[in-house]
């Protein structure tokens, strides 16, 4: 287990499979309504961050020490 953060850009080419010109972008970004049914903690990117980052401390405390 490494102790450090869990963290990887890897995955959101197949999250985003097409490409994102973000000099020439003109659209904006949708405004953060946690109120609304669409945007909530468990739509988000953090809630699957804090998944691993309690998979991570909990195998930390369980002695494994083998990173992949």
């Amino acid at each position: 287990m490494a102790y450090c953060s869990t963290g990887s850009n890897r995955g959101y080419d197949e999250l985003v499979p097409h490409y994102i010109d973000v000099v020439h972008e003109t659209r904006f970004y949708s405004q953060k309504d946690y109120q609304s049914k669409q945007i909530n903690e468990k739509t988000s990117m953090i809630y699957i961050k804090n998944i691993l980052n309690k998979l991570h401390i909990d195998l930390a405390q369980k002695g494994f020490t083998q990173v992949c």
